[in-house]
C-alpha cells in the first residue's frame, strides 16, 4: 500500500534531506503531546503510513529534533490509539468507561490518515456505544417524568433498528432511534450501561433476558424513588 499524495507545502510531518542517524528508541511529538516508542514497532506495520515513513532507507528524509524526536501536526490526544494500534495490533477505543477524550469522527479521521486498516467489526460495536447511551438517557428522561410512569420494557429486536419502548401502566410507546446493531450492544454491553443509568437513578431495577429474535430490558423504579433521584439526572 502506498503512501497518498499530500500537498507537500502544508505536510504535517517534518522532513528534511538531511541525514539522520537511524535508532530504534524514538519520541513522537504529536500535536504538542510526545510519544515514546521504538522504530521497529512502527516498521513492523510496513503498509502503513509510519511504518513506511521510517524504513531505514526512508532515514534520510526526516527532519528530527535532538536526534530522535519527530514533530507530526496531529490530533496528539487520537494519537494514543493509533500507537497502540502499532504496539497490539488492534485499535482499542474506549467507548465505555473512558473519558471520551475524542469523538468517533475524530479517530476515524486520524485512523485514515495513518494509513491503518479499516475497523474491526468489535471496534465499531464499542464506538457506537455513546450514540445508545444517549438514547437509553433520553428515554429514561422521559419516562420517570410522567407521573406514575415507574417501569419501561425495553426491546431491541435482530434487525436493530429501533428500541421499542413502553410505558407499561398506560401502554403507550415510543420509538427511539439506536444504532442497527442495538441488540448486540445490550447484549455486550448491558453491564456498563446499566452502571451508567444508576449514576443518574441510583434505584433503578435492570432486568434483562433473551426473548426470540431479540432482547428485552425490563427498567422500572418507584415513585418516591423517582423523586428523591429528580435533580441528578443529566447528561455529561
Amino acid at each position: 500500500m502506498g503512501i497518498p499524495k499530500r500537498n507537500t507545502n502544508s505536510s504535517s510531518i517534518s522532513t528534511s534531506s538531511s541525514a539522520t542517524r537511524v535508532n530504534d528508541r524514538m519520541i513522537l511529538n504529536v500535536g504538542g503531546i510526545r510519544y515514546e516508542t521504538k522504530r521497529s514497532t512502527l516498521t513492523a506495520y510496513p503498509d502503513t503510513l509510519l511504518g513506511t515513513m521510517f524504513q531505514e532507507r526512508n532515514s534520510q528524509l526526516l527532519h528530527p529534533i535532538n536526534d530522535n524526536e519527530y514533530f507530526i501536526d496531529r490530533n496528539g490526544r487520537a494519537f494514543h490509539y493509533i500507537l497502540e494500534y502499532y504496539r497490539t495490533g488492534k485499535v482499542v477505543w474506549g467507548g465505555i468507561g473512558s473519558d471520551r477524550r475524542i469523538t468517533r469522527r475524530e479517530l476515524e479521521e486520524e485512523l485514515d490518515y495513518f494509513l491503518i486498516p479499516p475497523l474491526t467489526p468489535a471496534l465499531s460495536l464499542a464506538m457506537d456505544f455513546e450514540a445508545f447511551i444517549k438514547a437509553m438517557m433520553q428515554v429514561c428522561l422521559k419516562a420517570f417524568r410522567i407521573d406514575g410512569e415507574t417501569r419501561i420494557k425495553v426491546t431491541a429486536t435482530t434487525n436493530g433498528k429501533h428500541l421499542l419502548v413502553r410505558y407499561m401502566t398506560q401502554g403507550t410507546s415510543l420509538h427511539v432511534m439506536i444504532p442497527k446493531i442495538g441488540q448486540k450492544i445490550l447484549q455486550v454491553f448491558g453491564k456498563e450501561i446499566y452502571e451508567h443509568l444508576k449514576r443518574h437513578w441510583p434505584y433503578l431495577r435492570w432486568e434483562p433476558r433473551h426473548i426470540q429474535q431479540g432482547y428485552v430490558v425490563n427498567m422500572s423504579l418507584r415513585k418516591d424513588e423517582i423523586l428523591y433521584t429528580e435533580d441528578r439526572p443529566r447528561w455529561h
